[in-house]
């Protein structure tokens, strides 16, 4: 790999973690660039090389996870309410668990809303805008984001497989 992409990804993730540990301590919005930056120990100018906000940081970490996310699952969508697909589902939050809880702390659930919907579109693969079963989707979405968030919110006392579980029976209740 090339030693100026490998410096800039190095960087961006400085940046990213510096972010994030701020976040850890105040809001986004009383985060200011200055203290990114020297968090992050690079030059403000690599800052704005980079992005041009501090939700730019958060998106483009989102959008890492969520080619990760669909690089390791095949996404059927008369397959995604199975016990397999939730579980996968479960265990990748379980995985960013302290990335979903700072955008709800910050009051930008909506953001992993945005990114949830994004991830399983993409996932799902082409699907005419006027096909009535893009709703699924949705349906999914709505279930995985409303029960991560409050799962994430108390702590993850539970497995991902006993949330998988518990979306699976909820599911098959649902359709009954």
């Amino acid at each position: 790999m090339d030693k100026r992409l490998e410096a800039n990804i190095r960087v961006k993730k400085n940046i990213t973690d510096a972010l994030f540990s701020l976040m850890k301590e105040k809001k986004l919005q009383d985060i200011t660039v200055s203290e990114i930056v020297k968090k992050a120990g690079v030059a403000r100018a690599s800052y704005y090389r980079n992005f041009d906000s501090k939700e730019s940081i958060l998106y483009d970490f989102g959008y890492k996870l969520h080619n990760e996310y669909i690089s390791n699952i095949r996404f059927d969508l008369n397959k995604s309410l199975t016990y397999s697909s939730i579980l996968y589902t479960f265990k990748y939050y379980f995985k960013y668990k302290d990335f979903i809880l700072e955008l709800c702390r910050n009051d930008l659930s909506h953001m992993y809303l945005e990114m949830l919907n994004e991830f399983v579109e993409d996932a799902a693969g082409d699907m005419p805008a006027n096909s009535i079963e893009r709703y699924k989707i949705y349906c999914y979405t709505g279930a995985v984001f409303n029960m991560s968030i409050k799962w994430i919110e108390g702590g993850t006392k539970e497995t991902p497989e006993e949330m998988a579980e518990e979306m699976a029976k909820a599911f098959l209740e649902f359709i009954k």
